[in-house]
């Protein structure tokens, strides 16, 4: 989604902000589709709960919908002079799909160091000058005591991301609530 989102913008939006924070309150949405051109004008941020589209929680805006064209060709006037003074505004639409990318391109995994006692235990014994990465899979380092706190699934799970962090240098161990994430291990004093 972020990368069709990304596509979109470089062929169809500029994006700028204003220099200064703080600076411009306002918020108007100026739309012109097929020659007919409609403005809203108010406190609505253009976010989900600000444009009350949320399925709850919505900001309470107070919103007018301009129907002078003579008040929408003033307002968009307004908006050009704005949008057009570099002073003011900057572009940043670069930035933008910078942050994108980040979304949607593969990223290099870290190794994060979990603080639950079997994590910390792999940690402490696993790195050991005897260990190679390369002779040893993740059941050298199910010892049997925490082995026998385990479900067979949990082991099999710790045993996989082991195996990854052996192979890659990183896991991510996600899934839904309830499985079995906490691996349900005595803790250490």
């Amino acid at each position: 989604m972020a990368k069709e989102c990304a596509d979109w913008i470089e062929r169809k939006v500029e994006i700028k902000t204003v220099r200064q924070s703080n600076l411009l309150h306002g918020k108007m949405y100026h739309v012109a589709d097929g020659g007919v051109e409609d403005a809203i004008l108010g406190s609505s941020n253009f976010t989900v709960h600000g444009l009350g589209l949320g399925n709850r929680n919505n900001n309470i805006e107070l919103n007018l919908v301009v129907d002078s064209n003579r008040d929408r060709q003033e307002l968009k006037q307004w908006f050009l002079e704005v949008w057009n003074d570099a002073n003011l505004v900057k572009d940043v639409k670069q930035d933008v799909l910078l942050y994108l990318r980040k979304l949607y391109t593969n990223q290099s995994p870290q190794f994060y160091l979990l603080p639950h006692p079997l994590f910390i235990s792999f940690a402490i014994f696993s790195m050991g000058p005897a260990t190679s990465t390369k002779t040893c899979g993740a059941s050298h380092f199910l010892t049997p005591t925490y082995g026998r706190t385990l479900f067979s699934f949990q082991k099999d799970g710790a045993k996989a991301a082991i195996n990854k962090i052996l192979d890659y240098n990183g896991c991510i161990l996600a899934d839904s609530v309830g499985p079995g994430k906490d691996l349900h291990c005595p803790r250490r004093h």
